[in-house]
């Protein structure tokens, strides 16, 4: 797996095909809020909360 270093500025090659295991490096503990961020403000704007 390469280091932050030897990627760091690199061009990203692949396109919407799901990349190989080997080369994933995210973990559901630290994409969580990536995810739910967005989705949050969306079902808080639905409901009417004020914010």
């Amino acid at each position: 797996m390469p280091h932050a270093s030897d990627s760091e500025g690199a061009m990203e090659t692949r396109g919407l095909e799901p990349g190989p295991d080997v080369e994933r490096a995210g973990h559901v503990r630290e994409l969580f809020p990536t995810w739910v961020a967005p989705n949050i403000s969306v079902l808080l704007l639905t409901m009417g909360v004020p914010g």
